[in-house]
């Protein structure tokens, strides 16, 4: 767990929590526990070791029906939770080892869908071998429909003027 409290020394959310006081480990652990976004970290083998209560709210499993299983279980498919982890790899979303707002989709728990933008890195002990990951995600499903009664919108207006001005 070392290389786990390592990481958010550095992490997004802690930054903003130590420009506030200085908070010891205890309390930011304790304010990443209560972050409304999701955060998960697994190990190195896939199984989920960390997953805060903005995952729980989001996701709806409690911290007793997964943390031990398989992160696996919370995307749709296999092949997009490798696509996840294949990108984290790659040096084409944030760089080898990290990942920075790739679009994704997890399953909750009731089996509703909810599309995510997630962050994430992978986690290295001292001799650069992997111990986990950890990943940031936010629920953009609201967004993503704002978006969508945005275009609505132009095209209502659109036709509103084809129909008031129409062509000759």
């Amino acid at each position: 767990t070392k290389a786990f409290l390592d990481y958010f020394g550095a992490n997004r959310h802690l930054r903003a929590v130590s420009l506030v006081g200085g908070l010891n480990i205890r309390h930011q652990m304790d304010v990443l526990k209560k972050d409304p976004d999701i955060v998960v970290a697994t190990a190195a083998d896939g199984t989920v070791q960390y997953y805060n209560d903005g995952a729980r709210e989001n996701l709806g499993y409690s911290r007793l029906e997964i943390i031990g299983r398989y992160v696996v279980e919370l995307y749709p498919s296999l092949e997009e939770a490798r696509r996840v982890m294949a990108a984290m790899r790659s040096t084409e979303h944030g760089g080898p080892g990290r990942v920075v707002n790739f679009p994704t989709t997890f399953v909750a728990k009731d089996g509703h869908e909810i599309d995510v933008s997630i962050s994430g890195v992978i986690v290295y002990d001292e001799s650069e071998v992997e111990q986990g990951t950890i990943g940031f995600a936010k629920d953009v499903s609201e967004i993503k429909r704002r978006d969508q009664l945005a275009v609505l919108g132009e095209v209502a207006l659109g036709l509103s003027h084809e129909i008031n001005n129409p062509l000759t």
